[in-house]
């Protein structure tokens, strides 16, 4: 079978006009932070709220709001490190990822959180692994059964 073309020519742009469909669909949250500056130190100490794309949103029940503070938004989760992890990547300019263990319904999940800071920006991608789809070397689940043990949110 012969290889194909790839998509985009090697050294091409990914095309702008699919970067909203790609948000759309994507099945991992994705969070468009600015940092928040403290007006008499400078130091960073907070992230505002930039974009939610939709899977962000239903990770986040109640969602959260674009132009909201993060620590407002979401304390339970910063408690458990990820403001300190959030800093860090910002401070030091290098994409890292860490894991979010939390509690919901009774049940011990974790999200798997990475970012990477660009320009002015923290582009932070978070996956949730109750709402993972199975692999396929895993487990399959019939057409329109509810998975075990999903989270309320985090």
């Amino acid at each position: 079978m012969p290889a194909s073309a790839p998509f985009l020519p090697p050294g091409s742009a990914f095309p702008a006009e699919l970067l909203p469909t790609l948000l759309e669909v994507s099945l991992a949250a994705v969070l468009l932070l600015r940092p928040v500056y403290a007006a008499e130190s400078g130091e960073l100490t907070d992230f505002m709220v930039e974009y939610l794309n939709p899977a962000a949103q239903r990770l986040l029940r109640p969602p959260a709001s674009a132009s909201s503070l993060l620590l407002t938004q979401l304390a339970p989760v910063l408690a458990r490190g990820s403001l300190d992890f959030y800093r860090r990547v910002f401070a030091t300019s290098e994409a890292s990822h860490h894991e979010v263990p939390y509690e919901a319904a009774g049940m011990t999940n974790h999200c798997y959180v990475a970012a990477q800071r660009q320009g002015n920006w923290l582009v932070v991608s978070v996956t949730n692994a109750a709402e993972r789809p199975p692999s396929a070397s895993g487990p399959h689940l019939p057409r329109g059964s509810a998975r075990a043990g999903r989270p309320a949110g985090v």
